[in-house]
Order: structure tokens, then sequence, then C-alpha cells
């Protein structure tokens, strides 16, 4: 029996972390991410437009309300939360008590995805897939850090164009420092 990974990078964390040499495994290709070949990389933009991309989880929620209360009042920031399909903001709102009627900077993604990313020049998130397309674009990313013992970043290994946060850090000042890193510096790690 073969196991087929979704590219080299799966096939390498399951190499670097089995106990022993798997030989039946071989890399294959993602279907859903076909389309991400064909994606053509964005100019660098200061930040102003920001893709919150929780997941379907309730475990996202420290997340959103971090970004919330980090962001609500900094009115150059315009903020797009793109709520997955399986956690509504109906949901979210009525369940949870996450509201954003009263941020006048925040409103609830209504586009594709792919419009949503090229709409916008942060992207932020805690374990959410969306942050691979964004990332095959040139988005910067900040990923939001809920500091337990198993990590849902499905770009753990990743270190180019990536920040991380926790509760205790200021938002608005990663924001400013990934703004103030040269052209130079973000050529490099979007060619990593």
């Amino acid at each position: 029996q073969n196991i087929f990974c979704v590219g080299q990078e799966p096939l390498d964390i399951i190499n670097i972390f089995s106990e022993s040499t798997l030989n039946n495994i071989e890399t294959s290709c993602g279907l859903r991410y076909e389309y991400l070949q064909k994606l053509e990389v964005k100019p660098r933009k200061k930040i102003q437009k920001i893709l919150i991309a929780p997941e379907g989880l309730p475990s996202v929620f420290p997340m959103l309300n971090y970004v919330l209360d980090q962001l609500k009042i900094r009115q150059e920031y315009q903020l797009t939360f793109r709520f997955h399909p399986a956690l509504p903001y109906e949901i979210v709102r009525t369940k949870f008590g996450f509201d954003l009627g009263t941020s006048a900077n925040a409103n609830i993604s209504q586009v594709s995805l792919q419009d949503d990313l090229m709409n916008h020049d942060l992207c932020i998130y805690w374990g959410s897939t969306v942050s691979l397309e964004a990332l095959c674009m040139g988005i910067p990313l900040i990923h939001y850090d809920i500091q337990t013992v198993l990590s849902y970043d499905p770009l753990f290994r990743c270190r180019h164009l990536k920040w991380t946060v926790t509760k205790n850090d200021s938002l608005p000042a990663m924001i400013e420092s990934i703004n103030a890193i040269t052209d130079d510096e973000y050529s490099r790690q979007l060619n990593l």
C-alpha cells in the first residue's frame, strides 16, 4: 500500500518525524490547489487592507477577539473577515457573541477567495489553508499563535513573508514592522 503526499513538503515532514524510513510514500498533486501555479504575485503595497481568515472551529475565537480588540479603533486599516462555511458569521455572532456591528472599519467578505486575496495587503490566520494561497501570491502573513502544545499552522515550517503574534503582542506594531522592511528584504523573502 502506498501513501501519496500532496507535494514534497508533506513528504519531508513525514520523513523527518517518522520513527523509521517509510519506503511506500510518494509525492502526488493536490487537486484542490491546481490553480495555484497560475496565480501571479501581487506587487507590494503598504498594508491597509487586512484579510482575516478564521477556521470553522470555535477554537479560533481568541484570534478573532485579538484582531478586533487590537485594530477596531485603527481607522487606517480596513478589516475583512472571511468566515469559514462551517462557522458562518451569523452563528459566530449569535452563539458566541462576536459582533462586528460596532466596528466601522470591519466588514464581512462577500466575494470569492481569489478576489479577497487580490484586494488585500495582509492575511491574518491561525490554521487556515487560506494562508497557503496568500503566500503563493506574495501576500505577507501574520500567524496568530494560541500557544498550545499542538500547532494548527499549515505553514509551521515556513519562515518567509510570515510573522507570528500572540495575545501579548501589539498587532499594530507588528504590521508597522512589516511595512518597514526594505523592498530588497521583501523580495528576498518572496523568492525563498
